[in-house]
Order: structure tokens, then C-alpha cells, then sequence
């Protein structure tokens, strides 16, 4: 029988790079690189048919970047190609990432009529001074249109990404974001805390005053009133930063907190397979060369995890899951590091940073604030 198997495909084309972004994306549309980029992709997609042959595939997520930006027709190839390569489960989730000022109802229809079911679309907030602030090119009105035109166009599974601790933000712009959004029919929401990075403007902006984040204590504040007021609007949140109504968390992404297999394809996109890491190339033009001239993988580093690393990733990992960890299934995978873990767990649970069920163990909401310290504990 074979195993399930999860395909990411990066789109990096972008109109506009956001203030925060250190994704790996540009804002070249230009037509004949586009074009190349996709037939890039159709190349590696073929090449990557041996693994083909050892899984059904149930999860497609096409991220990026934004894959609203190039055309649908570039699209529908591309999952073509998916089709003719791989075994594709019936029931499997397809996803694709959207910024409003970038898609409209034919190209939502065009979509649903190339295999994808599900649509997530990057909103991050509803507050007009606010997106300016952060870069983007869409306004709070469009953005709605675009949430009001996926549903006409007829996708049923919907998700938003939403973000707190933008400079300037307040708690009352969040409650208010909330509460706009759930006027619309949304299954999924993505609510991610702003992390400055290195080589982004926001990162020069804060390091010279000229943006201010929120304190840890109001950042914090906000985190739990968002889980309040989602929780009481029927959402569960069922990881650190993702919340869903019942039976609508995505598969997808379960994939990477479960370790469960997953294929990248496209520039800088990362694999899980067999116990091994690996990752393709960051180089747009080296990515493109590789596969349309070389007729080879543009792939830049791979990594065998094993031994404790296992256990670590598998720790990690799991415990992003508010659900957490069967003990039994970590006895399984710790084996004779199980005792030397648990001492550890221990010492954190007396913290109160985990807890302790029949059946397994998973972060406190204290151990939610303070994740980071939960993992560097874990690393042994």
C-alpha cells in the first residue's frame, strides 16, 4: 500500500514585496520569465516521477510569493503536470495561496475548474493605515471584495492569514479585524505574530526607531484575546498559530508538524522524504539553468536526520500541536533516550510549561507564551 505524500510548489512571483517578507520571492513579472520559470517547474515535476511511484498524493498547497500574481492558465498546466506524474487521492486538498489586487471571480472560477478546492488568502488585516504601514497593495475594502468573490466563484473552503504586533497596532484593531472577518463564511485562520527578520526593511525601520513593536507583556495580551474571542466563534485552535472549525484544519500543513512526507518543487522549496531533508536552490536563474539547459534537480543541501535529532524534530514538532504527543508513540521513537527525555519533561511540567494527560503530554498556554524555551530544553 502505498504512503501519503504532501506536494508544496513556490510560486516567487510577487507585485509588491510586503515590509516584513524574507520569503523567497521578487517582483520581476516580466512574461518570458514567468514562462520559463513554469516550464522550469513542469521539468522538475518529471523528474521527481521515481518518487512517484511510492505514494498518493493527498495534500497540493501552491504558496509563494503570491500565485495570484501570474496568470491562471500557468496554473492549471502546472496541476496538469501534477496529474500526469502523480497518483492524486480522491479526496486530496488542494490549496492555493492569494493576495487581494490580485485575483477576481474568473480567476477564482478558473481555479475550482483546475482541481483546487481551497483558498487562502493573505489579508492580514482589515485596517487600512495599517497595511500601508506594512507594504501591502491592497485596501480593507478590497481585501472583503475578495473574500465576498471567492465564495461567489465557489470555493467552500476558505482561509485567511491574519497577523498582530504590526507597529502601531492596538488591541482594539485586532478585536475589530476579528469581528469583520466573521462575516464571511471562513473555515481556517492562520493569526501569526510579526517576527522582524534580518534583511527585511522592518528590520532596518526597527533597528533605527523608526517602527516600534508592541511590548512582550500587550504582544501576549493580544495572543490570548484572539484565542478567546476565535474559540468563542466556534474556531479550535489546534496549533500555535492555527485555528479552524471542526474538520477543516489543514492537511497540508499537519504534514510538517507530523513529520509526515512531503515534496518541494520550485525555487528554495524544502522536502521531507525517507528520513531526508533537502532543499532546492534560492538562485532564480541558477533554478531555471539547472532544469531547462542541465536537465537536472537544482537541489543545494540535503541532511539524513537521525538519532537524537529525530527526537528533537519529533518533540518540536509535535508539541506546535495543541493536541501534543501520544507517550506511546514517543516511547516508540525515543527508545532508549525515553527516560533521559522524560527527566527533562518532568523538570519542564514542574515549570508549568507542560502538562500531562493518560495518553500524552502537550505545551500549557504558559508553555505556548514560551515555546522557544520549551525547545532549547529539548534540545539534548
Amino acid at each position: 500500500m502505498k504512503s501519503k505524500l504532501g506536494i508544496y510548489i513556490h510560486v516567487p512571483f510577487c507585485v509588491k514585496r510586503c515590509l516584513y517578507c524574507d520569503f523567497c520571492s521578487g517582483i520581476d513579472l516580466d512574461t518570458e520569465l514567468v514562462a520559463k520559470y513554469f516550464r522550469a517547474l513542469k521539468e522538475e515535476i518529471a523528474l521527481n516521477r521515481h518518487i512517484a511511484g511510492y505514494y498518493v498524493v493527498d495534500s497540493i498547497f501552491i504558496g509563494g510569493g503570491t500565485p495570484s500574481a501570474v496568470e491562471s492558465g500557468y496554473i492549471d498546466k502546472l496541476l496538469n503536470d501534477i496529474y500526469k506524474w502523480f497518483e492524486i487521492d480522491s479526496n486530496c486538498e488542494s490549496t492555493i495561496e492569494v493576495n487581494p489586487g490580485t485575483i477576481d471571480i474568473p480567476k477564482a472560477r478558473d481555479y475550482i475548474s483546475s482541481g483546487l478546492n481551497r483558498i487562502s488568502v493573505g489579508v492580514q488585516t482589515l485596517n487600512d493605515h495599517l497595511l500601508k504601514k506594512i507594504g501591502r497593495i491592497h485596501s480593507a475594502a478590497e481585501a472583503e471584495e475578495t473574500l465576498s468573490g471567492i465564495h461567489q466563484a465557489g470555493f467552500l473552503n476558505v482561509s485567511v492569514d491574519l497577523m498582530f504586533n504590526l507597529p502601531g497596532q492596538h488591541l482594539d484593531n485586532v478585536t475589530a479585524d476579528i469581528k469583520k472577518i466573521m462575516k464571511y463564511d471562513i473555515n481556517h485562520i492562520s493569526y501569526y505574530s510579526l517576527k522582524v527578520e534580518e534583511n527585511t526593511p522592518f528590520h532596518n525601520m526597527l533597528r533605527n526607531n523608526q517602527i516600534q513593536l508592541a511590548s512582550d507583556e500587550l504582544e501576549r495580551e493580544i495572543y490570548h484575546k484572539i484565542i478567546a474571542m476565535l474559540e468563542n466563534k466556534g474556531f479550535n485552535q489546534y496549533e500555535i498559530s492555527n485555528f479552524s472549525l471542526p474538520g477543516y484544519e489543514s492537511r497540508h500543513n499537519m504534514k510538517y508538524w507530523s513529520r509526515d512526507a512531503y515534496l518541494g518543487l520550485g525555487l528554495s522549496s524544502h522536502s521531507f522524504i525517507d528520513h531526508q531533508r533537502f532543499s532546492n536552490t534560492i538562485n532564480l536563474d541558477g533554478y531555471i539553468h539547472s532544469l531547462l539547459s542541465d536537465k537536472r534537480l537544482s537541489r543545494s543541501e540535503a541532511e539524513t536526520i537521525q538519532g537524537k535529532d529525530v527526537i528533537w524534530e519529533y518533540l518540536i514538532l509535535g508539541l506546535r500541536k495543541t493536541k501534543g504527543i501520544d507517550i506511546e508513540a514517543f516511547k516508540a521513537i525515543s527508545g532508549s533516550h525515553f527516560h533521559e527525555y522524560r527527566k527533562i519533561l518532568n523538570t519542564l511540567e514542574t515549570k508549568g510549561l507542560i502538562e500531562f494527560d493518560t495518553t500524552g503530554f502537550r505545551l500549557t498556554r504558559l508553555g505556548m507564551d514560551l515555546s522557544n524555551t520549551v525547545f532549547v530544553e529539548l534540545l539534548i
